[in-house]
Parts: C-alpha cells; structure tokens; sequence
C-alpha cells in the first residue's frame, strides 16, 4: 500500500485502486518511486476535478483546461518513465463524460495533468523489466523516450 492507495501485484502485473479524494497522478508517481518500476498503465473510475491539457505546436506550451464535477473516467493510458534525474515521469492522457448544463453527456479529454479522484480510481500497471529514460527531443519541443 502506498499512502491510501492499495496494490496488489497479479499475473506480473499491479492493480492498484486509488481512493476518494487522492490526486491520480501524485499516486501512480508515488507507487512507482516505491517499487522502482517504469511501466505502462491503463484505468477507468471517477474524478471530481480534472486539468487536462492540449498541446499548442506552434508554441511549445500547453494549453490547460479544468473541470469539476460528476466527472466518469471512461479511459486512462499512459506510461512511467524516468527523467534526467532519474525520477519518475507520469505521462497520461485520459478521457472524462459529464452532463452538460443541458443534460446531455459531454466529453473532456487530453493531456492528463492532475485529476482527483472522486469516487475510485481503478488501474492496471504492466512493469517494464528495464529502465525507460526521458530525453528532450529539439524537434518536438518536449521530452519523449530514448530508446537507444
């Protein structure tokens, strides 16, 4: 367990269950500087606050939107890798619903930067078996893998 979050390591993978109220990415951070573990993940649950982010090219920044509320994370996909520091690096992009103020379902959906987790955050981590460094790519404008 890592803070209120639970694990539980199956079949060479972790499920991890995040609780009410935790900050989604904080916890997959903490759990992979716990176990020393670069991975991918995948996850579904609930959040009541979220800032996702786009991508703005031409500017080399990103763009961040928020929203709160009855939010249903209906997809979760990203990676841990390590930075120059040898820190780990969440990188996620996740899809939310909500009802509109009309009441029909709306989708916000990106560059995951922070969500709070509203009700349970379920998800599944696979471990790489070796390190994945981060390096700054000049053509992208962002940190990317290095893979050689």
């Amino acid at each position: 367990m890592v803070g209120t979050m639970e694990s539980k390591m199956m079949n060479g993978e972790y499920y991890l269950r995040i609780a009410k109220n935790e900050n989604l990415m904080a916890e997959i951070r903490k759990f992979a500087d716990r176990y020393h573990v670069c991975g991918h993940f995948t996850g579904i649950g609930a959040a009541n606050k979220v800032i996702i982010s786009t991508y703005i090219p031409e500017k080399h920044d990103f763009l961040d939107h928020t929203k709160e509320g009855m939010l249903e994370m209906f997809t979760l996909t990203g990676n841990v890798s390590l930075d120059d520091q040898n820190q780990p690096v969440v990188h996620a992009h996740a899809g939310f619903s909500y009802l509109n103020d009309k009441g029909d379902i709306a989708v916000i959906a990106g560059d995951l930067r922070e969500a709070t987790i509203g009700y349970t955050g379920e998800i599944v981590f696979t471990p790489t078996k070796e390190d994945l460094p981060r390096q700054f790519d000049p053509d992208a404008g962002i940190d990317v893998w290095k893979l050689n």
